[in-house]
């Protein structure tokens, strides 16, 4: 969920739309809000790179039990 105004945000693998609709050069894929061209980078920890959102993306804490991944909490920037 997008920081600036909670809208959807989505893993965007196309790099050229990114560069050229979002405004934001990059040669990796980044997490993308439509709603208002947010671009956060999900190799900086979900932190807001490009458009009106500037608080990073809260981290979601995994935990791998038996083979499997487990969601077990958010880490929320204090930005």
């Amino acid at each position: 969920i997008c920081t600036h105004q909670q809208c959807i945000v989505d893993l965007n693998r196309d790099v050229d739309a990114i560069n050229i609709g979002f405004n934001y050069q990059t040669r990796q894929p980044a997490l993308t809000c439509a709603c208002h061209l947010s671009v956060f980078d999900p190799q900086l920890g979900g932190r807001a790179v490009s458009g009106p959102a500037v608080i990073p993306l809260p981290r979601v804490r995994l935990e791998a039990r038996s083979g499997q991944l487990f969601a077990t909490g958010l880490e929320r920037s204090r930005a």
